[in-house]
């Protein structure tokens, strides 16, 4: 059977009719609604069609990883302002920096460029992960000196001198092993959490983060995961609100906690 036999006799069984269209990944939702039947198949295909599987492996894990042990890999936590909607950006550019550092070498990449001007959303308006992958596989993690300067998709016009870095493959991990597997083996990679008002204003870095159930949902945030610590049972990320926040811009939070792989995947990109 299909792949896309497989959703139409999923979404058949969710009771939501099934038809015949295009579906593309970075287009716009039908009427605005989230949780359509329409958006949930346009959104699995566009899973399917945009991320790779990396071979499975059962190869033993270390107890503990943190690349920031290792002189040079991960980088100086960047501030993207409060008013900013650009973590996503933020936390992609700092997995492929890290990674430019372990492969042919250190990158620098331009998060705000890669926000506002290649995927082209607002200052509030977050992208899709799949719009973030079809980015970076069609043209790649934009280089200028400029693009820290940017604050809005007008003031793309100015900038010229961008070169690009394209990603060769993006994958997608839901278990818990496979995501230490893949830091460890290749790097730093990417995550989707709830971020609640307890994590944004009052986190000091000192002790592992588990949301307080009755503070506030604001919305989702992208992170930066560089490590995991099963002592501790958790994950050791790279916030993009400056080394001032948390523990010098990095944090600790507990396995699956805040949505982290359930029902948030994690996802890692390959650099060509």
């Amino acid at each position: 059977m299909s792949s896309r036999d497989v959703l139409r006799a999923e979404a058949t069984e969710k009771g939501w009719k099934v038809r015949t269209t295009p579906f593309f990944a970075d287009s716009p939702l039908v009427d605005g609604v989230e949780d359509s039947g329409f958006t949930w198949i346009r959104r699995h295909f566009a899973l399917i069609s945009v991320f790779s599987e990396r071979p499975a492996s059962s190869s033993p894990l270390d107890s503990s990883f943190d690349w920031k042990d290792q002189p040079g890999v991960v980088g100086t936590p960047r501030d993207q302002g409060m008013k900013n909607a650009t973590c996503m950006a933020h936390a992609a550019c700092a997995v492929a920096e890290a990674r430019s550092v372990l492969g042919s070498g250190s990158m620098e990449f331009s998060p705000r460029y890669l926000h506002f001007c290649a995927m082209q959303q607002d200052r509030q308006s977050p992208p899709r992960i799949e719009k973030l992958a079809n980015t970076l596989l069609k043209n790649g993690f934009p280089v200028t000196s400029e693009g820290e300067e940017l604050d809005d998709m007008a003031s793309c016009r100015a900038i010229s001198d961008v070169t690009w870095s394209k990603a060769s493959a993006a994958y997608r991990f839901w278990k818990a092993d496979d995501v230490k597997r893949e830091i460890s083996r290749h790097g730093p990679v990417l995550a989707i959490m709830d971020l609640r008002e307890d994590f944004l204003n009052w986190y000091t870095g000192t002790d592992v983060y588990r949301a307080t159930p009755s503070s506030p949902v604001i919305g989702r945030h992208a992170v930066c995961f560089v490590g995991y610590d099963d002592a501790e049972q958790c994950w050791i990320g790279m916030n993009s609100l400056g080394p001032g926040w948390g523990d010098g811009g990095f944090f600790k939070i507990g396995y699956e906690d805040s949505g982290v792989l359930t029902p948030y995947a994690i996802y890692s990109f390959d650099i060509a």
